[in-house]
């Protein structure tokens, strides 16, 4: 397939969307479609913090897991979009998901049945268009292996091959592989006072820890998702597709945890900058963040996963349980703080 062909002649896609900021995904910042939206907003906004970002989109306060996806790692990739129409909102940007009502695991047959006439069908004239619009798309399915379940951002294409920013990555790199799903981003308009979505950010934390956010088909959060990655320290080996790399499995569950507590601390401390105030109930929420990452942070080394799953999984689990509880803690002061 010839990548080119894709662009309506009135494009010059010769010319690759330079300038767009790396997807690192470093200290414990783990959220591929934060870094993504971070990239691309920098390039058509400005530069946002990857804490509010991630607080906005509800990532900072989420934990996930699906039955539907049997590599227990990948949970932390799934169910990232789900506020995506309330991130449009407060960032002042509409912002699309592609195909509409997909839904990742369960509609990745359809892709893999026929992955280019899946493209052909639903994904190649959008992104062609907002391409040659010079606004890079946010994708997943691109730049393969694990990557491949990591959102990334696309900004043209060489030959048959597209050019793009892969999580984890230094720089632009090339991928032959097709995205299975991708975010348009569209027209900027105004850009909002954040004062009139913080609140509703933190509400979004409630949701999640009750498993009452509009998450995707197939997704648990919060409370029910922390039993669910507890509960699966009975099977031996802990991730069963993956056997004796287990503990990688493990170790990145609580890597994407941890990175999660530090980031909603952070959004917390900025959500009272933002509303000007001093609140005693959001003050306990970030001490509740901070203890919970501190519970979980011994397993975050995959060596210290593997150690603890051979000879002491009662450790591990009390370990989870302690940071379910403090996350639980955290909401509830959260809960507080919203109280008329």
């Amino acid at each position: 397939m010839d990548w080119k062909s894709m662009i309506p002649k009135q494009y010059n896609f010769s010319v690759i969307i330079e300038g767009l900021s790396p997807l690192r995904m470093v200290g414990g910042q783990f959220v591929s479609l934060s870094w993504a939206l971070k990239s691309a907003l920098a390039k058509i906004r400005e530069d946002y913090d990857y804490d509010f970002i991630n607080g906005i989109t509800g990532a900072a306060f989420m934990i996930q897991a699906s039955p539907d996806e049997e590599c227990k790692a990948w949970w932390t990739t799934g169910n990232q979009a789900l506020y995506l129409d309330f991130a449009a909102r407060a960032f002042g940007i509409p912002m699309k998901r592609i195909p509409e009502g997909f839904n990742y695991p369960r509609d990745i047959e359809g892709f893999l049945a026929d992955p280019e006439g899946f493209f052909s069908d639903h994904i190649e004239k959008p992104l062609s268009e907002s391409i040659g619009a010079g606004v890079p798309v946010i994708a997943q399915g691109c730049f393969g292996g694990f990557r491949a379940g990591q959102w990334s951002l696309i900004a043209g294409a060489e030959g048959d091959a597209l050019v793009g920013l892969p999580a984890w990555g230094d720089g632009y790199e090339l991928s032959e592989d097709l995205p299975w799903q991708i975010i348009v981003l569209g027209e900027p308009g105004a850009e909002p006072d954040p004062k009139d979505f913080v609140r509703e950010a933190l509400a979004h934390a409630v949701e999640l820890w009750e498993g009452k956010a509009p998450s995707d088909p197939g997704w648990i959060t919060g409370k029910p998702a922390w039993e669910m990655i507890i509960s699966g320290l009975e099977s031996d080996p802990f991730c069963e597709p993956c056997g004796p790399d287990s503990p990688s499995c493990l170790s990145w569950i609580a890597s994407y945890a941890a990175g999660a507590f530090l980031s909603a601390l952070h959004f917390t401390d900025m959500a009272s900058e933002i509303l000007e105030l001093s609140s005693p109930h959001l003050e306990e929420a970030k001490e509740r963040w901070a203890e919970g990452f501190e519970a979980i942070k011994h397993i975050t080394s995959p060596q210290a996963a593997s150690a603890m799953l051979a000879m002491d999984r009662k450790a591990v689990a009390e370990s989870l349980s302690l940071a379910r509880d403090l996350h639980g803690r955290a909401v509830s002061a959260i809960k507080g703080f919203l109280s008329p």
